[in-house]
């Protein structure tokens, strides 16, 4: 994989990354999971501006600034998860890898966390990050992407892609009355279910298999 022309051949300050298990040091504050990555980030940057810089986005995805001295087990899942992307976006990278962020929170919870990243991402203006969101929903897929890709089964491949530039974008009020998104969104689930079908033909033992001679 190459970023502007170079290798990535690991982990790096310039790409964020947000994981599905929050990915919080749990000995550490919420404010403390924020400025140990600015620490890394910023290694000029004052004590006391780290602080103001992780409450500025503690307060960004709507963190109460009381929350900053609580412990990762004193926190909701919503809550930790939301520490986990003020971080990511704190060291403001230009590349930023979601892996299935809100997979474990409840549908309210998660409806909240989807807007967020949305505010995040267009409140960047031309600065915007370019974010790979990993997930097995097709509607969070929808809502949050500007383009899909959709992965086959092992071995992985891209079965299709599909940009919205130019079109209708879907969002929470047209996805299920707007017919372009609609059909989209049932081709894409066609795709999914054909691709566990054939791959569980493949694995399936020769005793499950009828054949049928002419």
């Amino acid at each position: 994989m190459l970023v502007d022309g170079r290798p990535i051949k690991g982990a790096g300050l310039q790409r964020g990354v947000v994981f599905q298990d929050y990915g919080l040091f749990p000995w550490m504050t919420a404010g403390e999971n924020i400025t140990i990555a600015l620490e890394r980030r910023f290694p000029e940057m004052k004590k006391q501006e780290q602080k103001e810089r992780a409450l500025h986005w503690m307060r960004n995805v709507d963190m109460d600034e009381s929350l900053f001295n609580k412990l990762p087990g004193e926190l909701s899942g919503g809550q930790k998860q939301r520490c986990g992307i003020a971080r990511a976006f704190a060291i403001d990278p230009p590349i930023l890898l979601m892996d299935e962020p809100f997979g474990a929170l409840d549908a309210v919870t998660k409806a909240k966390l989807q807007d967020l990243v949305l505010r995040l991402w267009q409140q960047d203006g031309d600065q915007r990050k370019t974010i790979f969101f990993v997930t097995h929903e097709v509607d969070e897929a929808l809502l949050l992407a500007t383009h899909i890709a959709v992965f086959s089964q092992s071995p992985a491949y891209i079965m299709y892609a599909h940009s919205f530039e130019g079109e209708i974008h879907p969002t929470r009020k047209n996805m299920h009355s707007e017919p372009q998104i609609i059909a989209l969104r049932n081709h894409l689930i066609k795709l999914i279910h054909q691709d566990a079908e054939e791959r569980a033909e493949r694995e399936a033992p020769d005793s499950d298999r009828v054949i049928i001679h002419p």
